[in-house]
């Protein structure tokens, strides 16, 4: 049984947490310094896109060395995927900054290392699919290299999605059990 105090405490808890419910968010009030580190970061990620999109036009007009040529599919996944976490962090910063008025600058290293992460799983989508691992689509497929761009692109963007689906996928063929990561996931779901 409860005592008293006991009793009283929980109470008192519960109408502290009905008037935090209640209260309305505060928007943050910004400084020059969370303005300077968003146009930054936007800065940064356009410099990203533009370097990839030119890139790939070297790559298309074909003024790159011969062997960069050779591997015009792999480079090309990574390229894609890299916008993909561009287009996805330049949309976080937007509605961080501008919508939610949340914008923190602890999340700056992530705003610098997501596009990354993006490029890689871009390779690893062209790992997965060109060793048949991953089966996309029909095999009468027209234009295959433009299915494993576009796989690319949203593999970018939506990096977590497409590690849960790949691992899920991956470790099904080859009879591996799935990791704790994804494990936790979707014991929650």
């Amino acid at each position: 049984m409860q005592s008293k105090i006991q009793q009283k405490q929980l109470v008192v808890e519960k109408k502290q947490i009905e008037t935090e419910q209640k209260q309305p968010v505060q928007p943050k009030i910004y400084k020059g310094r969370d303005l300077f580190g968003a146009i930054a970061v936007g800065m940064y990620l356009l410099l990203l896109l533009c370097a990839s999109i030119t890139f790939w036009c070297m790559i298309v007009t074909n003024t790159v060395p011969p062997w960069i040529v050779s591997i015009k599919q792999i480079i090309g996944c990574v390229l894609v995927a890299v916008s993909g976490g561009v287009l996805y962090c330049l949309r976080a910063v937007y509605l961080n900054y501008s919508v939610k008025k949340q914008w923190d600058e602890v999340w700056i290293v992530w705003y610098l290392f997501r596009p990354f992460a993006s490029g890689l799983m871009g390779y690893v989508t062209y790992l997965l699919i060109s060793a048949g691992l991953v089966a996309v689509g029909s095999t009468s497929v027209e234009h295959p290299e433009t299915l494993l761009y576009a796989l690319s692109f949203f593999a970018g963007l939506n990096v977590d999605g497409f590690l849960k689906k790949f691992e899920g996928q991956v470790s099904s063929s080859v009879k591996v059990k799935e990791s704790r990561q994804t494990q936790s996931t979707n014991d929650n779901v």
